[in-house]
């Protein structure tokens, strides 16, 4: 997708990793789901090692085939499959380590490609079920290989976007992406960041993602959408305690004493 959508948009010719390179690099590559990075078969742990063969198989042959994930979903817990394992939790993993993949072959063309493309930009889902981890880095950029990559944690939807050389920036002009607030999806720029959108939406809406206390801060303590997006989550992506909050802005310490 990354290669097809650029090659339109830009004169240059853009290097495709192919698809077993891609599954070589993802399987490699550990993922960041917390402090400690695993491996992709420690996705699986306690499974049995029939079960793992079958869902990483399962995981592979979809990827490459182009499978949607509830096809491959199917195929793996389907009839013969992993009769032990709750399809939920099948679907979860097989959802995470999609996720993984398709990320990790992003990651492949941004470095296949890095005299046209500079960086790359975390894109996460603006809705209200979106992680703390996921609404803080939505819209922050980093060097190709030097920055987190999604999955941040089981069922991430985040993915990211190349960042082109200034040369292109004619491509972001009327860019939209998509967002899912209390009025229902709809289109908003493409700038937009998670915590600029969520300042747009009600306050049940804002409760709903943060809680009804942090919602509160984030109405009327004063801070900017960008000031609540730093002091929100610790350098692991952990989301820090109120009190932890406090201690880092005043002004958020002075609002929970008033409440």
């Amino acid at each position: 997708w990354n290669v097809k959508t650029l090659s339109t948009n830009v004169n240059a010719n853009f290097v495709t990793p192919a698809a077993e390179q891609v599954w070589a690099a993802a399987t490699f590559a550990p993922l960041e789901l917390s402090e400690k990075p695993v491996d992709f078969v420690s996705l699986m742990s306690g499974w049995r090692q029939t079960e793992v063969n079958r869902l990483v198989m399962g995981v592979k042959s979809g990827f490459v085939q182009g499978m949607t994930t509830r096809r491959i979903v199917k195929n793996v817990v389907g009839p013969g499959g992993l009769a032990d394992i709750s399809e939920r939790n099948a679907a979860t993993v097989i959802r995470t380590a999609l996720a993984h993949v398709s990320n990790e072959a992003r990651q492949q063309v941004y470095a296949r490609n890095d005299d046209i493309i500079t960086k790359y930009e975390w894109v996460s889902t603006l809705d209200s079920r979106t992680s703390a981890v996921c609404r803080t880095r939505d819209g922050m950029t980093w060097e190709i290989g030097k920055g987190p990559m999604p999955p941040a944690h089981f069922g991430c939807r985040s993915s990211t976007a190349p960042v082109i050389s200034p040369e292109f920036d004619f491509l972001d002009k009327g860019a939209k992406r998509a967002a899912r607030g209390a009025d229902g999806g709809r289109q908003v720029n493409a700038d937009t960041t998670y915590y600029e959108f969520l300042k747009q939406q009600p306050a049940w809406f804002q409760d709903e993602a943060l809680g009804p206390v942090r919602g509160k801060i984030f109405r009327n303590s004063g801070i900017t959408p960008e000031e609540f997006r730093v002091i929100s989550v610790d350098g692991f992506g952990r989301p820090l305690t109120l009190k932890e909050m406090a201690e880092l802005d005043k002004r958020v310490a002075k609002y929970l004493k008033e409440e």
